[in-house]
């Protein structure tokens, strides 16, 4: 959009493109949402055709998001559910928490304004909010990869610090069951790995003996 006689702006990075050097476009402008920069609300009925500043907010979040990453944010739906993953540790702590908050899933949790996302008024509760997303993320990852010993002691330091303690307590009841039960198979095996072994070296004695 051209504003004035000289300025243009791009008002909605959904009308931008990309292109190879040979000029072939690598990109589309979809109808719709647009999966990864599109919030929570816009994936209900009727939600595309409802527009807040908030909405905005969401989407300069995940554009951020990926300037800094490189990857196409993950969709509303995965950040409600398992937090936004880390970025990278050259990233200020202050534009992570933003980032953060400019991406909440729910409408109500998120920065209502750009004036809000510039001035940084949310700030002061960004710290615990940043804390929150990081930690579940590694817990669920930590889960998935079976490496539920670790992810048990992050929960329990959780509720020694008194982070996230309704998350925590949840994971916790789910993966002290699992926990007891790989260590009760281990010590079986380890039981058993004994008793061959005495097996073994009375066999070896008799044979010993005998010669």
């Amino acid at each position: 959009m051209l504003r004035g006689k000289e300025d243009a702006v791009l008002i909605d990075f959904g009308i931008a493109k990309q292109y190879t050097f040979d000029g072939q476009q690598l990109t589309t402008t979809p109808t719709g949402l647009t999966r990864g920069y599109a919030p929570l609300e816009q994936y209900y009925e009727n939600g595309v055709a409802v527009f807040t500043p908030a909405t905005d907010v969401y989407s300069l979040g995940a554009t951020m998001y990926y300037i800094l990453t490189g990857c196409r944010p993950p969709e509303a739906q995965d950040v409600a559910e398992r937090g936004l993953p880390p970025l990278p540790e050259s990233v200020s702590q202050r534009t992570q928490q933003a980032i953060i908050a400019a991406m909440q899933p729910l409408l109500k949790s998120r920065l209502q304004s750009v004036l809000d996302f510039l001035s940084w008024q949310a700030v002061e509760n960004l710290n615990s909010a940043a804390e929150i997303q990081s930690m579940r993320y590694v817990i669920e990852q930590l889960i998935s990869q079976k490496a539920y010993k670790e992810a048990y002691n992050r929960c329990v330091d959780c509720l020694n610090r008194g982070v996230d303690l309704n998350y925590a307590q949840e994971k916790c009841s789910f993966l002290l069951p699992i926990i007891k039960k790989k260590t009760a198979r281990r010590d079986q095996f380890m039981y058993l790995i004994a008793f061959l072994i005495l097996i073994l070296m009375f066999i070896i004695s008799i044979i010993i003996n005998v010669n």
